[in-house]
């Protein structure tokens, strides 16, 4: 009787890299397996440029950190690359970011749900 064995493969920051992505799309890797999302569609970009007009907004009056919007990577570890909306980083955590990504947990994550990801953004990544 022959046993099935389940080979399961976990990608890394460097698969990451060096995967062909689509550049209409935007890919996460989480928990070493990749994750495709298509081109957000006009509603999530309006509520996305709003919320981060608001928060430069603030920004730039309090000087407590920076804005990142999507696509961005933040490497919350070698099998975890996430590309969150907007990225929040506070002047007393600025050495997390690099000159390619974001290396480390920022300060505040927002995801903007769409159907098409809401269980990977409320589930998944909340767990990250």
């Amino acid at each position: 009787m022959a046993i099935a064995v389940r080979n399961e493969v976990k990608f890394t920051y460097e698969d990451y890299l060096t995967y062909d992505i689509d550049s209409d799309r935007r890919y996460e890797l989480i928990g070493g397996e990749f994750f495709m999302s298509p081109a957000p569609n006009m509603w999530h970009q309006r509520i996305s440029r709003e919320i981060e007009f608001r928060i430069i907004c603030l920004l730039r009056e309090t000087g407590l950190g920076e804005v990142f919007n999507a696509p961005c990577d933040v490497v919350l570890s070698n099998e975890d690359v996430v590309q969150p909306d907007i990225i929040f980083i506070s002047k007393e955590n600025q050495q997390i970011i690099t000159q390619d990504n974001i290396k480390g947990s920022p300060d505040l994550l927002i995801e903007i749900i769409s159907k098409s990801s809401a269980q990977r953004d409320r589930i998944i990544k909340k767990a990250l």
